[in-house]
């Protein structure tokens, strides 16, 4: 077997150093967000805005900063805050009236008694690939969709939680931001969002070649703390 010839004063450093990173990764995945706009066969197949640093960040509070309603600001073009390259962070193409498969993780939030029960689905007003945000009353002047926070999932933290949300027909071609918005105020007095862009009028979702693994995150932590041990 392997043996650990560190000295104990270099592994008690070691062991703080994982608790300390242990923290910070528990500090920044508590609450919720919306992991990935359209979620199939445990791929990926439109990423939210910015995917990494959204995910790798604390869930964002829009109450916290009302001016900006998504959790990092849009690209100009759109697809800049997305990966160009097959198998990184797919921007979303889809056909109007197309049934989206939403997910978020729970967090150890979805279970029975968990108040408000539900999440509300949001979209922007149409524009080209450079459109700034609109504000987040105008999101909330079209909301599409509206599910059980507790969708097709039970409890626990990194349990996925799926909800199948139609974009709405009849709508013109062009660029969207999607919006993922759960009031918990009550609760904790935050509100949190997160935002996907889209474009809508194309030949349907991105192909699966285009999809993101959602363990990358996982992966590079576990090898992180494997270098301290």
């Amino acid at each position: 077997s392997r043996r650990n010839t560190k000295p104990n004063g270099q592994r008690d450093t070691n062991m703080r150093l994982i608790a300390v990173l242990l923290a910070i990764i528990a500090f920044v995945s508590a609450h919720s967000q919306m992991r990935c706009l359209h979620y199939v066969n445990g791929a990926c197949r439109a990423a939210i805005r910015d995917e990494t640093q959204s995910q790798n960040s604390q869930a964002y509070r829009v109450n916290q900063n009302p001016n900006n309603p998504c959790q990092t600001g849009a690209g100009s073009p759109l697809t800049s805050k997305y990966g160009g390259n097959a198998g990184s962070s797919p921007f979303g193409n889809f056909s109007e009236g197309t049934s989206l498969n939403v997910m978020w993780f729970g967090r150890n939030h979805a279970v029975a008694d968990q108040t408000p029960r539900t999440v509300v689905m949001y979209l922007s007003p149409v524009g080209d690939a450079n459109k700034a945000d609109p504000t987040l009353d105008q999101f909330k002047q079209k909301p599409f969709c509206t599910v059980p926070y507790m969708s097709n999932c039970g409890a626990g933290d990194t349990v996925a939680c799926t909800a199948q949300c139609a974009l709405p027909t009849g709508i013109p071609s062009g660029y969207y931001t999607v919006m993922w918005y759960w009031d918990w105020t009550v609760n904790d007095g935050n509100i949190y969002t997160t935002c996907a862009d889209i474009f809508v009028g194309g030949s349907g979702s991105v192909d699966g070649s285009d999809a993101s693994s959602l363990s990358l995150a996982s992966a590079l932590i576990f090898a992180i703390i494997a270098s301290f041990m």
